[in-house]
Protein backbone atom coordinates (compact mmCIF):
# COMPACT_ATOMS: atom_id res chain seq x y z
CA UNK A 1 0.00 0.00 0.00
CA UNK A 2 1.47 3.11 -1.50
CA UNK A 3 2.08 6.29 1.08
CA UNK A 4 -0.52 8.48 -0.85
CA UNK A 5 -3.04 5.32 -0.43
CA UNK A 6 -2.33 5.50 3.76
CA UNK A 7 -2.54 9.05 3.55
CA UNK A 8 -6.14 9.12 2.02
CA UNK A 9 -7.33 7.11 4.38
CA UNK A 10 -6.22 8.57 7.59
CA UNK A 11 -7.70 11.64 6.23
CA UNK A 12 -11.30 10.19 5.37
CA UNK A 13 -10.98 7.79 8.64
CA UNK A 14 -9.99 10.27 10.60
CA UNK A 15 -13.10 12.79 9.81
CA UNK A 16 -15.61 9.80 9.69
CA UNK A 17 -14.36 9.37 13.52
CA UNK A 18 -14.71 13.08 14.56
CA UNK A 19 -18.49 13.28 12.79
CA UNK A 20 -19.55 9.84 14.78
CA UNK A 21 -17.83 11.76 17.93
CA UNK A 22 -19.91 14.89 17.03
CA UNK A 23 -22.96 12.59 17.13
CA UNK A 24 -22.29 11.13 20.50
CA UNK A 25 -22.50 7.60 18.77
CA UNK A 26 -20.47 4.21 19.60
CA UNK A 27 -18.51 2.31 16.76
CA UNK A 28 -21.66 0.02 17.28
CA UNK A 29 -24.26 2.49 17.01
CA UNK A 30 -23.15 3.39 13.57
CA UNK A 31 -23.07 -0.53 12.54
CA UNK A 32 -26.93 -0.56 13.63
CA UNK A 33 -27.60 2.66 11.62
CA UNK A 34 -26.11 1.18 8.14
CA UNK A 35 -27.58 -2.45 9.03
CA UNK A 36 -30.53 -0.70 9.22
CA UNK A 37 -30.18 1.34 5.75
CA UNK A 38 -29.04 -1.77 4.02
CA UNK A 39 -25.17 -1.93 4.48
CA UNK A 40 -24.23 -4.70 6.47
CA UNK A 41 -20.48 -3.79 8.40
CA UNK A 42 -19.36 -4.79 11.62
CA UNK A 43 -17.79 -2.08 14.41
CA UNK A 44 -15.02 -3.75 13.73
CA UNK A 45 -14.95 -3.31 10.28
CA UNK A 46 -15.79 0.66 11.21
CA UNK A 47 -12.86 0.60 13.70
CA UNK A 48 -10.21 -0.01 10.80
CA UNK A 49 -11.81 2.27 8.25
CA UNK A 50 -11.64 5.21 11.15
CA UNK A 51 -8.17 4.14 11.55
CA UNK A 52 -6.83 4.10 7.99
CA UNK A 53 -5.95 0.41 8.25
CA UNK A 54 -8.33 -0.47 5.52
CA UNK A 55 -10.82 0.40 2.37
CA UNK A 56 -13.98 -0.63 1.99
CA UNK A 57 -15.84 -0.63 -1.95
CA UNK A 58 -17.58 2.41 -2.87
CA UNK A 59 -21.00 1.20 -2.28
CA UNK A 60 -20.54 0.28 0.89
CA UNK A 61 -18.66 3.69 1.80
CA UNK A 62 -21.75 5.58 0.18
CA UNK A 63 -24.00 3.47 2.81
CA UNK A 64 -21.92 4.27 5.59
CA UNK A 65 -21.60 8.09 4.99
CA UNK A 66 -25.23 8.53 4.55
CA UNK A 67 -25.26 6.95 7.91
CA UNK A 68 -23.38 9.60 9.76
CA UNK A 69 -25.62 12.18 7.48
CA UNK A 70 -22.91 13.11 5.35
CA UNK A 71 -22.43 11.90 1.27
CA UNK A 72 -19.73 10.08 -0.69
CA UNK A 73 -19.30 13.11 -2.35
CA UNK A 74 -18.11 14.78 0.81
CA UNK A 75 -15.33 12.08 1.22
CA UNK A 76 -13.99 12.38 -2.14
CA UNK A 77 -13.57 16.15 -0.90
CA UNK A 78 -11.36 14.64 1.92
CA UNK A 79 -9.22 12.67 -0.62
CA UNK A 80 -8.96 16.14 -2.69
CA UNK A 81 -7.92 17.95 0.70
CA UNK A 82 -5.51 15.72 1.63
CA UNK A 83 -3.57 16.98 -1.49
CA UNK A 84 -4.34 20.58 -1.26
CA UNK A 85 -2.66 20.36 2.38
CA UNK A 86 0.56 19.67 0.95
CA UNK A 87 0.47 22.83 -1.46
CA UNK A 88 -0.03 25.05 1.26
CA UNK A 89 2.27 26.40 3.90
CA UNK A 90 0.87 26.32 7.11
CA UNK A 91 4.48 26.82 9.00
CA UNK A 92 4.56 29.68 11.57
CA UNK A 93 1.52 31.41 10.80
CA UNK A 94 -1.45 32.51 13.72
CA UNK A 95 -4.79 32.12 13.34
CA UNK A 96 -5.88 35.48 12.15
CA UNK A 97 -3.28 35.20 8.86
CA UNK A 98 -5.04 31.20 8.56
CA UNK A 99 -8.14 32.03 8.62
CA UNK A 100 -7.63 35.46 6.90
CA UNK A 101 -6.29 33.20 3.45
CA UNK A 102 -8.83 30.82 4.28
CA UNK A 103 -11.89 33.44 4.12
CA UNK A 104 -10.14 34.72 0.85
CA UNK A 105 -9.76 31.17 -0.62
CA UNK A 106 -13.66 30.02 0.43
CA UNK A 107 -15.11 33.59 -0.97
CA UNK A 108 -12.97 32.87 -4.77
CA UNK A 109 -14.78 29.28 -4.32
CA UNK A 110 -11.96 27.32 -3.13
CA UNK A 111 -13.42 25.88 -0.42
CA UNK A 112 -10.65 22.28 0.27
CA UNK A 113 -8.36 25.18 0.64
CA UNK A 114 -10.38 27.08 2.83
CA UNK A 115 -10.65 23.86 4.87
CA UNK A 116 -7.21 23.50 5.11
CA UNK A 117 -6.56 26.48 6.42
CA UNK A 118 -9.71 26.97 8.71
CA UNK A 119 -8.63 23.35 10.67
CA UNK A 120 -5.13 25.08 11.00
CA UNK A 121 -6.40 28.37 12.41
CA UNK A 122 -9.30 26.56 14.86
CA UNK A 123 -5.92 23.99 16.13
CA UNK A 124 -3.49 27.12 17.09
CA UNK A 125 -6.14 28.09 18.93
CA UNK A 126 -7.15 25.42 20.79
CA UNK A 127 -3.34 25.27 21.90
CA UNK A 128 -3.64 28.62 23.06
CA UNK A 129 -3.66 28.90 27.08
CA UNK A 130 -5.37 31.86 27.59
CA UNK A 131 -6.19 34.74 25.14
CA UNK A 132 -8.08 37.90 25.99
CA UNK A 133 -10.42 37.53 23.16
CA UNK A 134 -10.14 33.60 21.57
CA UNK A 135 -14.00 32.70 22.15
CA UNK A 136 -14.85 35.41 19.20
CA UNK A 137 -11.78 34.74 17.38
CA UNK A 138 -12.56 30.77 17.82
CA UNK A 139 -16.20 31.88 16.85
CA UNK A 140 -15.17 33.38 13.87
CA UNK A 141 -13.20 30.26 12.52
CA UNK A 142 -16.19 27.78 13.22
CA UNK A 143 -18.19 29.99 11.21
CA UNK A 144 -16.49 30.55 8.13
CA UNK A 145 -15.83 26.70 8.62
CA UNK A 146 -19.66 25.59 8.69
CA UNK A 147 -19.96 27.37 6.15
CA UNK A 148 -17.62 25.55 3.75
CA UNK A 149 -19.04 22.42 5.45
CA UNK A 150 -22.63 23.36 4.06
CA UNK A 151 -20.95 24.29 0.83
CA UNK A 152 -19.77 20.89 0.44
CA UNK A 153 -23.18 19.61 1.47
CA UNK A 154 -21.86 17.59 4.71
CA UNK A 155 -25.06 19.07 6.30
CA UNK A 156 -23.83 17.34 9.91
CA UNK A 157 -20.98 18.69 10.10
CA UNK A 158 -22.36 21.71 9.27
CA UNK A 159 -25.01 22.11 12.29
CA UNK A 160 -22.46 20.68 14.74
CA UNK A 161 -19.89 23.39 13.95
CA UNK A 162 -22.29 26.39 14.00
CA UNK A 163 -24.21 24.43 17.08
CA UNK A 164 -20.80 24.88 18.62
CA UNK A 165 -20.77 28.77 18.24
CA UNK A 166 -24.58 29.36 19.58
CA UNK A 167 -23.88 27.47 22.90
CA UNK A 168 -20.25 29.39 23.50
CA UNK A 169 -21.37 32.36 25.91
CA UNK A 170 -20.67 35.66 25.17
CA UNK A 171 -19.86 35.67 21.47
CA UNK A 172 -21.23 39.03 19.11
CA UNK A 173 -24.31 38.74 17.85
CA UNK A 174 -22.85 38.48 14.35
CA UNK A 175 -21.49 35.27 14.64
CA UNK A 176 -25.11 34.03 16.37
CA UNK A 177 -26.73 35.31 13.81
CA UNK A 178 -24.91 33.64 10.93
CA UNK A 179 -24.77 30.52 12.77
CA UNK A 180 -28.66 30.57 12.87
CA UNK A 181 -28.74 31.79 9.02
CA UNK A 182 -26.81 28.34 8.36
CA UNK A 183 -29.14 26.33 10.16
CA UNK A 184 -31.84 28.44 7.79
CA UNK A 185 -30.21 27.58 4.71
CA UNK A 186 -29.84 23.88 5.51
CA UNK A 187 -33.26 23.51 6.76
CA UNK A 188 -34.95 24.72 3.29
CA UNK A 189 -32.16 22.76 1.81
CA UNK A 190 -33.00 19.37 2.75
CA UNK A 191 -36.67 20.45 3.46
CA UNK A 192 -37.24 20.74 6.70
CA UNK A 193 -39.03 23.71 6.94
CA UNK A 194 -40.52 23.29 10.19
CA UNK A 195 -37.15 23.41 11.98
CA UNK A 196 -35.72 26.19 9.71
CA UNK A 197 -38.86 28.20 10.42
CA UNK A 198 -37.79 28.01 14.19
CA UNK A 199 -34.37 29.36 13.34
CA UNK A 200 -35.35 32.19 11.32
CA UNK A 201 -37.61 33.61 13.80
CA UNK A 202 -35.01 33.99 15.58
CA UNK A 203 -32.62 35.40 12.81
CA UNK A 204 -35.49 37.78 12.35
CA UNK A 205 -34.96 38.93 15.98
CA UNK A 206 -31.65 39.76 15.51
CA UNK A 207 -31.56 41.38 12.15
CA UNK A 208 -30.79 45.24 13.36
CA UNK A 209 -28.45 44.41 16.02
CA UNK A 210 -25.58 43.32 13.62
CA UNK A 211 -23.31 44.20 10.35
CA UNK A 212 -24.61 44.39 7.16
CA UNK A 213 -22.70 42.24 5.73
CA UNK A 214 -24.25 39.34 8.63
CA UNK A 215 -27.98 40.83 7.63
CA UNK A 216 -27.23 40.60 4.15
CA UNK A 217 -26.56 36.44 4.81
CA UNK A 218 -29.48 36.58 7.08
CA UNK A 219 -32.13 38.17 4.83
CA UNK A 220 -31.00 35.71 1.85
CA UNK A 221 -31.67 32.83 3.94
CA UNK A 222 -34.81 34.31 5.00
CA UNK A 223 -35.80 34.93 1.01
CA UNK A 224 -34.97 31.52 0.03
CA UNK A 225 -36.77 29.67 2.95
CA UNK A 226 -40.28 31.30 1.31
CA UNK A 227 -38.75 30.97 -2.44
CA UNK A 228 -38.16 26.87 -1.32
CA UNK A 229 -41.87 26.86 0.12
CA UNK A 230 -43.22 28.55 -3.54
CA UNK A 231 -43.93 31.81 -1.53
CA UNK A 232 -42.59 33.55 -4.20
CA UNK A 233 -44.36 37.00 -3.14
CA UNK A 234 -43.06 36.99 0.24
CA UNK A 235 -39.52 35.80 -0.65
CA UNK A 236 -39.13 38.52 -2.93
CA UNK A 237 -38.88 41.65 -0.32
CA UNK A 238 -36.36 39.52 1.57
CA UNK A 239 -34.61 39.00 -1.63
CA UNK A 240 -34.07 42.40 -2.90
CA UNK A 241 -32.88 43.53 0.95
CA UNK A 242 -30.37 40.99 0.56
CA UNK A 243 -29.62 42.12 -2.81
CA UNK A 244 -29.33 45.78 -2.18
CA UNK A 245 -27.27 45.26 0.80
CA UNK A 246 -24.77 42.84 -1.21
CA UNK A 247 -24.43 45.61 -3.72
CA UNK A 248 -23.27 48.31 -0.88
CA UNK A 249 -20.90 45.46 -0.19
CA UNK A 250 -19.69 45.01 -3.55
CA UNK A 251 -20.12 41.79 -2.80
CA UNK A 252 -21.10 40.32 -7.03
CA UNK A 253 -21.19 37.35 -6.74
CA UNK A 254 -24.24 37.34 -4.07
CA UNK A 255 -25.75 40.37 -6.03
CA UNK A 256 -25.93 37.91 -9.22
CA UNK A 257 -27.27 34.74 -7.01
CA UNK A 258 -29.78 36.98 -5.73
CA UNK A 259 -30.95 38.66 -9.68
CA UNK A 260 -31.21 35.09 -10.68
CA UNK A 261 -33.66 34.08 -7.75
CA UNK A 262 -35.47 36.85 -8.14
CA UNK A 263 -36.37 36.26 -11.82
CA UNK A 264 -37.20 32.80 -11.29
CA UNK A 265 -39.62 34.39 -8.59
CA UNK A 266 -41.33 36.68 -10.74
CA UNK A 267 -41.16 34.25 -13.27
CA UNK A 268 -43.22 31.82 -11.19
CA UNK A 269 -45.95 34.78 -10.31
CA UNK A 270 -46.75 34.98 -14.18
CA UNK A 271 -44.62 37.56 -15.47
CA UNK A 272 -41.93 35.18 -17.65
CA UNK A 273 -40.41 37.58 -19.27
CA UNK A 274 -39.47 40.00 -16.97
CA UNK A 275 -38.00 37.23 -14.79
CA UNK A 276 -35.95 35.76 -17.83
CA UNK A 277 -34.26 39.18 -17.98
CA UNK A 278 -33.57 39.16 -14.05
CA UNK A 279 -32.02 35.46 -14.41
CA UNK A 280 -29.82 36.52 -17.88
CA UNK A 281 -28.76 39.41 -15.80
CA UNK A 282 -27.15 37.22 -13.18
CA UNK A 283 -25.85 34.83 -15.37
CA UNK A 284 -24.35 37.56 -17.56
CA UNK A 285 -22.66 38.78 -14.24
CA UNK A 286 -21.58 35.48 -13.29
CA UNK A 287 -19.92 34.72 -16.77
CA UNK A 288 -17.97 37.81 -16.37
CA UNK A 289 -16.93 37.72 -13.21
CA UNK A 290 -16.05 34.00 -13.83
CA UNK A 291 -18.48 32.93 -10.55
CA UNK A 292 -19.00 29.19 -12.22
CA UNK A 293 -21.01 28.06 -9.12
CA UNK A 294 -23.66 30.91 -9.65
CA UNK A 295 -23.36 30.66 -13.38
CA UNK A 296 -24.34 26.94 -12.93
CA UNK A 297 -27.35 27.78 -10.42
CA UNK A 298 -28.50 30.40 -13.16
CA UNK A 299 -28.76 28.11 -16.20
CA UNK A 300 -30.08 25.41 -14.37
CA UNK A 301 -32.92 28.59 -13.40
CA UNK A 302 -33.21 29.59 -16.98
CA UNK A 303 -33.15 26.15 -17.79
CA UNK A 304 -36.31 25.15 -15.39
CA UNK A 305 -38.37 28.32 -16.42
CA UNK A 306 -38.19 27.33 -20.14
CA UNK A 307 -38.92 23.71 -18.89
CA UNK A 308 -42.27 25.42 -17.41
CA UNK A 309 -43.15 26.81 -20.45
CA UNK A 310 -42.93 23.60 -22.50
CA UNK A 311 -39.97 24.57 -24.41
CA UNK A 312 -37.73 21.10 -23.67
CA UNK A 313 -34.91 21.55 -26.40
CA UNK A 314 -34.04 24.98 -25.09
CA UNK A 315 -34.01 23.65 -21.40
CA UNK A 316 -32.12 20.71 -22.08
CA UNK A 317 -29.20 22.65 -23.39
CA UNK A 318 -29.31 24.76 -20.44
CA UNK A 319 -29.62 22.65 -18.05
CA UNK A 320 -26.80 19.72 -19.65
CA UNK A 321 -24.73 22.94 -19.53
CA UNK A 322 -25.81 23.67 -16.09
CA UNK A 323 -24.90 19.78 -15.00
CA UNK A 324 -21.68 19.96 -17.03
CA UNK A 325 -20.01 22.89 -14.82
CA UNK A 326 -21.38 21.21 -11.85
CA UNK A 327 -19.75 17.66 -12.34
CA UNK A 328 -16.70 20.25 -13.18
CA UNK A 329 -16.51 21.69 -10.16
CA UNK A 330 -17.55 17.76 -8.35
CA UNK A 331 -20.89 20.19 -6.81
CA UNK A 332 -22.57 16.42 -7.43
CA UNK A 333 -25.78 17.82 -5.31
CA UNK A 334 -25.72 20.60 -7.97
CA UNK A 335 -25.50 18.48 -11.38
CA UNK A 336 -28.37 15.61 -9.74
CA UNK A 337 -30.46 19.17 -9.23
CA UNK A 338 -29.79 19.97 -13.00
CA UNK A 339 -30.95 16.55 -14.24
CA UNK A 340 -33.50 16.01 -12.46
CA UNK A 341 -35.86 19.29 -13.43
CA UNK A 342 -34.91 17.76 -17.26
CA UNK A 343 -36.15 14.76 -16.16
CA UNK A 344 -39.52 16.23 -14.39
CA UNK A 345 -40.51 18.08 -17.58
CA UNK A 346 -39.41 15.10 -19.68
CA UNK A 347 -41.92 13.24 -17.47
CA UNK A 348 -44.28 16.03 -17.97
CA UNK A 349 -43.92 15.81 -21.39
CA UNK A 350 -44.26 11.96 -21.99
CA UNK A 351 -41.18 11.91 -23.58
CA UNK A 352 -39.77 8.14 -22.68
CA UNK A 353 -36.80 7.65 -24.00
CA UNK A 354 -35.47 10.91 -22.47
CA UNK A 355 -37.01 10.01 -19.07
CA UNK A 356 -35.58 6.59 -19.11
CA UNK A 357 -32.21 7.90 -20.04
CA UNK A 358 -32.27 10.42 -17.29
CA UNK A 359 -33.09 7.92 -14.96
CA UNK A 360 -30.06 6.22 -15.03
CA UNK A 361 -27.98 9.08 -15.16
CA UNK A 362 -29.58 10.21 -11.53
CA UNK A 363 -29.37 6.55 -10.66
CA UNK A 364 -25.44 6.75 -10.86
CA UNK A 365 -25.45 9.88 -8.81
CA UNK A 366 -27.37 8.45 -6.24
CA UNK A 367 -24.25 7.33 -4.53
CA UNK A 368 -22.88 10.86 -4.77
CA UNK A 369 -24.98 12.78 -3.30
CA UNK A 370 -27.10 13.18 0.56
CA UNK A 371 -30.48 11.57 0.19
CA UNK A 372 -31.70 14.30 2.53
CA UNK A 373 -32.29 16.60 -0.55
CA UNK A 374 -35.77 16.79 -1.24
CA UNK A 375 -35.01 16.15 -5.24
CA UNK A 376 -33.43 13.22 -4.40
CA UNK A 377 -36.49 11.87 -2.69
CA UNK A 378 -38.60 12.63 -5.17
CA UNK A 379 -36.50 10.95 -7.73
CA UNK A 380 -36.63 8.24 -5.53
CA UNK A 381 -40.23 7.90 -4.55
CA UNK A 382 -40.61 7.81 -8.84
CA UNK A 383 -38.33 5.28 -9.96
CA UNK A 384 -38.37 2.53 -6.25
CA UNK A 385 -42.55 1.86 -7.89
CA UNK A 386 -40.87 1.85 -11.60
CA UNK A 387 -38.02 -0.50 -10.77
CA UNK A 388 -40.14 -2.82 -8.71
CA UNK A 389 -43.01 -2.82 -11.83
CA UNK A 390 -39.95 -3.43 -14.06
CA UNK A 391 -38.91 -6.40 -11.85
CA UNK A 392 -42.18 -7.59 -12.24
CA UNK A 393 -42.60 -7.49 -15.89
CA UNK A 394 -39.23 -9.27 -16.50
Amino acid sequence: MSDLGKQVRTEIGGHLRRLRASLGWTLTDVAEKASIDGIPISASTISRVERGLTAIPAEAMSGLCRSLGTSLSYVEEIVRTASTREQIDLSDRDDRSLLAEGRSRAQAGDVRGALVLLAAAHDWLLMQDELADGDERLAEVLTWESTCYRRLHSFTMALNTAGRILNMPGVSGDAKLHAISLHVEIGYITGDFYRASIFARHARDLLDTVQTRTRARAEMALGMLEFEQDRFESAIPWLEAAKALYLELGLEIEVARGLVTLGYCHHRLGRPSGGRQLIRKGCASAEKHGFEEVLAYALRMEGSLLADLGQLSAAEQLLGRSADIARRLTLSTQEFSAWFALYEAARREKQDDLVRRLGRRLTRLLRRVTHQVPEVQKFLAIEAPTQTSRRRIS
